[in-house]
């Protein structure tokens, strides 16, 4: 995998030893983010927690950004499920439970003011987990929206709602976030399945 960090490269099967690698640099930014926050965690820490070169880092991320990109891939898989309308709620709702587990970590995250250089990323790389999957199950759908600003939407409506239950979840449980989440996705992608939108191209995501 060469250092641009694009999703086709990061698609492509990886031989054992950058893996291995990976999932060392995975499992140290794991290990980090739950002691510090995410904006304190430097370059230098991640390499010496996972025992990686710096030059070999590089040949797998551009930047500590992009590690986190990755270790969320699950997550961006349960929010883009419930997005297309096939939710399983059970990981949905743990998935909301592990936010309201780290509490005040997970507010810093996502509302503080490292929100403002990690959330358009996260935004970014959802919507097109979204797209990915509706490509692959609806080819040729129309819709009210070209597909990307279509699942940019769904993307930021999931984003808005988890931010909004981490500000201020006024007694909402995580099962009941889960119902609220899937509910509301289901009434986006309804609305949007609804209309046409005759100048319907693909495009692609401008870098934030």
């Amino acid at each position: 995998m060469s250092g641009n960090g694009s999703n086709e490269e990061r698609d492509k099967p990886l031989d054992a030893r950058a893996r291995r690698t990976q999932q060392a640099l995975l499992d140290a930014f794991a290990s980090l983010v739950l002691r510090q926050r995410y904006d304190e965690i430097s370059i230098a820490e991640l390499l010496a927690q996972a025992e990686v070169g710096r030059s070999t880092f590089y040949e797998h991320y551009r930047g500590k950004d992009e590690v986190l990109l990755h270790s969320m891939s699950g997550i961006f898989e349960i929010l883009a499920q419930a997005a297309l309308g096939r939710p399983d709620h059970e990981r949905l709702a743990q998935l909301f439970e592990h936010f309201a587990e780290q509490g005040q970590r997970a507010r810093l995250f996502f509302l503080g003011a490292q929100a403002t250089q990690v959330l358009p990323r996260i935004h970014r790389a959802l919507a097109e987990r979204i797209a990915v999957r509706w490509r692959e199950r609806e080819p040729g759908l129309a819709l009210a929206l070209p597909l990307e600003l279509a699942s940019a939407l769904l993307a930021e409506a999931q984003l808005g709602l988890l931010r909004a239950w981490l500000r201020e979840d006024r007694g909402v449980s995580p099962a009941e976030l889960a119902r609220g989440c899937a509910a509301a996705s289901q009434g986006l992608l309804n609305g949007l399945r609804a209309g046409h939108c005759r100048d319907q191209v693909p495009g692609t995501f401008p870098v934030p």
